[in-house]
């Protein structure tokens, strides 16, 4: 629905994000590269079209590594893969997806980054994290997995993942609306991108926000 409301705001002359502005939010290789050229710390990555490009990608990468489509959301198609077995008994069931991105697994707690921007400036901002970890209750679906608020954003440990939130939004020149970033936080305090979105978050952080 972006790229078409893209279309249709260059059609009428409306203001909000144009065709090439959305490109980097809907490509996850496109939006890595954009964020490396700035000196974001990003996860090792490749993307692939094919079971032969998939294996390239991996010899890249290396293990562990997940594999989720290229233009994904909720954790849908999402894979972690820990050895060339596993890889294996994945590739037939990404098969179905047309692109998809092979990327460096990082062992961190999932943690957002939103915001609601004006004309470029961020006017509210609040962060999260998941217990347990996105993908782990994707994996397990018994699972009722948690969305925590984080009250106190001056925290030591979280200005890292906080300052590159900034820095994303920035890199790709975000204006006005919300934004959902994810981002790893490491256990030894490093801060690593995951992937944003030009949305307001989902799963009821909206919510939690507004608590």
């Amino acid at each position: 629905g972006m790229y078409l409301a893209a279309r249709i705001r260059e059609a009428l002359g409306l203001p909000g994000m144009t065709t090439e502005e959305t490109k980097p939010y809907r490509d996850k290789e496109l939006m890595k590269q954009v964020l490396e050229n700035a000196g974001i710390r990003t996860p090792r990555h490749g993307s692939a079209t094919s079971e032969s490009q998939v294996r390239d990608a991996v010899a890249h990468v290396g293990y562990p590594l997940v594999i989720k489509p290229i233009d994904g959301a909720g954790s849908n198609d999402t894979f972690r893969i820990n050895s060339p077995d596993e890889l294996e008994q994945i590739l037939p069931r990404v098969r179905h997806v047309p692109e998809v991105s092979v990327e460096e697994f990082v062992d961190g707690a999932d943690c957002t980054f939103d915001t609601v921007c004006i004309d470029g400036r961020v006017v509210y901002l609040n962060i999260c994290f998941y217990r347990p970890r996105a993908l782990e209750s994707r994996l397990n679906p018994w699972i009722s997995q948690q969305t925590v608020g984080i009250r106190d954003l001056e925290m030591p440990d979280l200005q890292q993942g906080k300052q590159m939130g900034f820095e994303v939004l920035e890199a790709l020149g975000f204006q006005t609306g919300f934004t959902h970033m994810e981002w790893y936080w490491k256990q030894n305090g490093e801060a690593v991108f995951g992937e944003i979105g030009a949305r307001p978050p989902g799963a009821r952080t909206v919510d939690v926000m507004n608590f």
